[in-house]
């Protein structure tokens, strides 16, 4: 919902309850009981909504599963096919893919690499360095942040270095307070 619809609903709200207020534990008790209602009924919208998406995903996965079936199928016939051909009617490009052009399309028969491996899995790392190959491990420098943030103090200056003093530029660090009122038993 957009912040402009959401900003005319609370109008429209403000508008109808007029003079309202809470001046007593009755009337704040019935306002807890209207909290409590309204979230129930998110809920329940939410879960409702949450049902229709994935019965319309398991719908949409069948169909896409249906069709890639197909798609699998006719490119194996396809490569099949490609196979029996004289090579000298096939197109062949610097890579090595092969391709036989149609009227409706052509057929390109390449292989790829596909690389299987982890550059952050220790095993790999300890490997490198073992033969000799530290050229090719890369340390990343990042800020220690859970110690850091015990030595910083929010203030209306901005962000302070408790053991320096030094105000660190919101650019750098900031910090949103948020005040939240939390309804329960």
């Amino acid at each position: 919902m957009s912040d402009e619809l959401k900003d005319k609903e609370l109008q429209i709200l403000i508008d109808e309850n007029k003079g309202y207020s809470i001046n007593d534990d009755l009337e704040a008790d019935k306002a807890i009981e209207r909290i409590i209602r309204a979230e129930e009924s998110i809920e329940r919208l939410e879960t409702l909504l949450k049902q229709k998406i994935d019965e319309l995903k398991a719908k949409f996965d069948h169909q896409k599963s249906m069709f890639q079936a197909k798609i699998e199928f006719y490119k194996f016939n396809l490569a099949t096919y490609m196979a029996t051909l004289d090579p000298k009617v096939l197109r062949y490009t610097k890579s090595g893919s092969k391709i036989y052009d149609l009227s409706s399309g052509k057929i390109t028969l390449s292989q790829k690499q596909n690389w299987i491996y982890d550059k952050e899995n220790p095993a790999f790392i300890n490997w490198l360095d073992d033969n000799g190959l530290n050229a090719y491990i890369v340390t990343k420098e990042s800020v220690n942040w859970a110690e850091l943030k015990s030595e910083l103090e929010v203030t209306d200056e901005g962000i302070v270095n408790k053991s320096t003093g030094e105000i660190i530029p919101k650019e750098i660090v900031d910090c949103n307070i948020t005040t939240e009122v939390k309804i329960g038993k």
